[in-house]
This record gives structure tokens, C-alpha cells and sequence, in this order.
């Protein structure tokens, strides 16, 4: 988990500015938990970015879509895995303070 790239957040359409605001508040909530967080809000395609995260190693992906924004969730794809999970933002910072306590 220690990791300088643990998490990338990543609208489906960096265009909509709903998915924009919900992508820029689930960063500015994991930095201020002292999480290493970066953005992606290229008009790259979904596709390409989730490739671009595994390449670059990030541990986790979390996109952001329509449903998503209004759920106040991300889709989450842990590094090497091939499913995503919908998680509740909260949820998600509880997930990521529980693993970082278990670093030694």
C-alpha cells in the first residue's frame, strides 16, 4: 500500500462538469486524508486511462461516471484485477485509513 501512486481518479466524460465536480471533490477528500491521489481529466477514453493507471502502477483506479456522481461513489479497480467494485466515497476513505494502519 505504501505506494507514491496509490489511487487515480478518472471521470468516464471528462466534459461533464457533474462528473468533474464529483471526481475533484473525491480527490480533494483522499488528499486531505494524506493519501498520494492524482487526476486523470484528459479527454482520453476510459479504456485507455484505466490501461494508462495499471502501466503507470497505480494500486487503485477509481472512476467516476454519471451514476456514480450522484450515488456520491467511485468504481474501484484494484492494480491487476479485472473487476471494479462501487464504493461510497466514505466507505472508500475508511477502506484506504484501514490499510494505511496496518503499514509498519
Amino acid at each position: 500500500w505504501l505506494s507514491p501512486r496509490q489511487v487515480l481518479i478518472v471521470p468516464v466524460h471528462a466534459g461533464d462538469e457533474g462528473q468533474r465536480a464529483a471526481v475533484a471533490k473525491a480527490h480533494a477528500a483522499l488528499r486531505n486524508d494524506g493519501f498520494a491521489v492524482e487526476l486523470d481529466l484528459s479527454d482520453a477514453d476510459l479504456r485507455y486511462k484505466i490501461k494508462e493507471s495499471q502501466q503507470r502502477c497505480f494500486n487503485y483506479v477509481a472512476v467516476i461516471g454519471s451514476r456514480e456522481a450522484a450515488a456520491g461513489a467511485v468504481s474501484l479497480r484494484a492494480l491487476g484485477e479485472k473487476r471494479s467494485r462501487n464504493v461510497p466515497l466514505a466507505e472508500l476513505r475508511a477502506l484506504f485509513a484501514q490499510m494505511a494502519s496496518l503499514d509498519c
